[in-house]
């Protein structure tokens, strides 16, 4: 693999300056090098077992019709015992990373359980495929591996997607989520928190609207106030943040709610909070919880200011609805509102960029740059065809990105 040229240039420049030698400049080359072949080869050895296991599932399907269905469970249920079994003996005889690929194998297979049942029964059992996520989560807590981490997040977002509309909400992710923080823990890895993360932000909107029958602004300040705590949580001080919670994917989510938030008050209704499918204390309670764990850093070490205004938004917009759902939602309430959240975008791209200024970061100067343009579009779509209206909001952006360009260009 090409090494960054990024390294090369580093490295030359610590030479000139006499920080390093030239034998240690090649020490330093090398072992990077080294470090990315063997990250490939273990890339391509993961990627070697998930195809193979496809192309097995593609063989048993090929005449998958004329398999009587007593040989289908047993294959089913088979394949992931045998896979288990053998990384129970590779481990115990020392095989540590051929544990780890057979679990993942195993992990997979488990996946044809439920197509299995669904094939043969046609109805399977109300909550079945939920113990496909099981099986792969507790295997990423069991046997730490970044990969199977972000494949055990991916299939339990699936899983939620999949729920969302049917009563009751996914609470079995009270179970799963502890799972996936400790393998994120265990083998800390960006892209497996950023799935981690992902996961949390989909089952708050999916409880929501799980507990709710209408559409409702209530399933955005749900995914506000998550993403209030996950980014309050990414911004912790070293002992205290978990390795799941990364900032990039908190923030978009932060305002992918805000920007729903700015167009939820026009065609859509807000039901009194009562009105609802399941039980909505579980919903609210997991509300309040998020929007604590948003605002406690902020009082008692004044950390994560950007959360906790955030939450308390979110927290006064909850309240408010549960007082009375038409002070959030009728249409005398909709342009106060709807100013709120238009200024908590503005404010968040602001705290972005003045944050990228401090660190340096492209990433979050361009979340900020996001947020005005989040800001921009929604207003000058609600504006629904006024032309002075969108005249006014497109001004207005320019002005916010033009402050925005000259900030960062003078803090840089």
């Amino acid at each position: 693999m090409r090494r960054p040229a990024w390294l090369d240039r580093e490295s030359e420049a610590w030479l000139r300056d006499g920080l390093i030698t030239a034998d240690q400049r090649a020490a330093i080359l090398n072992r990077y090098f080294a470090l990315h072949e063997r990250s490939a080869a273990a890339v391509l050895t993961w990627l070697a077992v998930l195809t193979g296991g496809v192309g097995l599932v593609l063989l048993a399907g090929w005449n998958w019709d004329l398999i009587p269905p007593v040989t289908k469970l047993s294959a089913a249920f088979g394949v992931p015992t045998l896979a288990f079994m053998g990384a129970l003996v590779a481990g115990r005889g020392g095989r540590d990373l051929w544990a780890r690929r057979l679990v993942f194998l195993g992990a997979v297979a488990a996946g044809g359980i439920f197509l299995a049942v669904t094939d043969i029964y046609q109805s399977p059992e109300p909550g079945l495929s939920v113990w496909w996520p099981v099986a792969l989560c507790v295997s990423a807590a069991l046997v730490p591996s970044a990969f199977l981490t972000s494949v055990a997040a991916g299939v339990t977002i699936a899983w939620l997607v999949a729920s969302v509309g049917s009563a009751p909400p996914p609470w079995m992710f009270l179970a799963l989520g502890p799972l996936l923080a400790l393998a994120v823990e265990q083998v800390p890895d960006r892209t497996a928190g950023a799935v981690v993360t992902a996961a949390v932000a989909v089952w708050a909107y999916s409880v929501a609207s799980d507990t709710w029958p209408d559409a409702n602004p209530v399933l955005f300040v749900m995914v506000l106030l998550a993403g209030a705590a996950l980014d309050a949580w990414a911004h912790a001080p070293d002992d205290r943040r978990p390795a799941f919670a990364r900032p990039i994917p908190a923030a978009i989510f932060l305002l992918a709610s805000l920007g729903f938030l700015q167009m939820a008050y026009g065609p859509v209704r807000s039901n009194p909070w009562t009105d609802a499918v399941a039980s909505p204390w579980p919903a609210i309670v997991l509300a309040l919880g998020f929007g604590a764990v948003a605002i406690w850093p902020a009082l008692s070490r004044r950390r994560s200011l950007r959360s906790a205004a955030l939450a308390a938004l979110g927290l006064t917009w909850l309240g408010a609805w549960l007082i009375d759902p038409a002070a959030v939602g009728g249409p005398a309430a909709r342009w106060p509102w709807t100013i709120a959240f238009g200024a908590a975008t503005v404010l968040v791209g602001v705290s972005f960029v003045r944050q990228a200024s401090r660190e340096r970061s492209a990433a979050r100067f361009a979340l900020g740059v996001i947020a005005v343009l989040i800001f921009v579009v929604t207003r000058a779509i609600d504006a629904q065809g006024a032309l002075w209206p969108s005249a006014i909001a497109l001004f207005a952006g320019a002005a916010l990105l033009a402050w925005l360009g000259r900030t960062w260009s003078r803090r840089s």
